[in-house]
């Protein structure tokens, strides 16, 4: 029976959440209350976006939207994880022409539908994009993403056809 209780432990797996909560400060209190949050986080076409054969003049759009469901205002974070940016030089900046100090492969963003962010060059590593925001009960914040390759009318041989891979993580606290 315990040979047979093991081997089922094995194959089947056990799940085991443990959760504890201490209270400091106030020894005489009777009633201690824990809130929770519930945050929906909303990854339009999916959290990844995986783009290759890069070519000159590529764009590309991806919206995150975070929605604070609970009655309490929460922060969250969003980061850049799992990147996979092959493009050898993503901040060549031609000095004549019309995209003179333009930047090669960046990305720009709106959060709820405001102005876009400057031009800042795509991720080569992982990191933080925002860091603790606060969003209040039943508020929400939406992100719209917009990649470019830009065509920087120069030779840009180096970088066509190259693979960018990135997935978007939300924490919340």
């Amino acid at each position: 029976v315990l040979a047979i209780a093991t081997l089922l432990t094995a194959v089947v797996g056990t799940t085991f959440a443990y959760f504890t909560a201490t209270v400091t400060g106030n020894n005489t209190a009777k009633a201690t209350t824990v809130t929770t949050a519930t945050v929906g986080v909303t990854y339009t076409d999916g959290s990844t976006i995986t783009e290759s054969n890069i070519l000159p003049g590529w764009t590309s759009t991806k919206t995150i939207t975070v929605k604070n469901n609970s009655s309490v205002a929460v922060k969250y974070s969003i980061n850049w994880a799992s990147v996979k940016n092959e493009f050898v030089d993503s901040t060549a900046t031609p000095t004549t022409g019309t995209h003179a100090g333009a930047t090669e492969f960046f990305y720009t963003y709106t959060k709820n539908g405001g102005a876009a962010s400057t031009a800042t060059a795509m991720p080569t590593a992982d990191g933080v994009f925002v860091d603790k925001v606060d969003l209040a009960s039943g508020a929400t914040d939406t992100y719209v993403f917009t990649f470019n390759f830009a065509n920087l009318c120069i030779a840009q041989n180096d970088n066509q056809g190259k693979t960018f891979t990135a997935t978007f993580n939300t924490t919340v606290e």
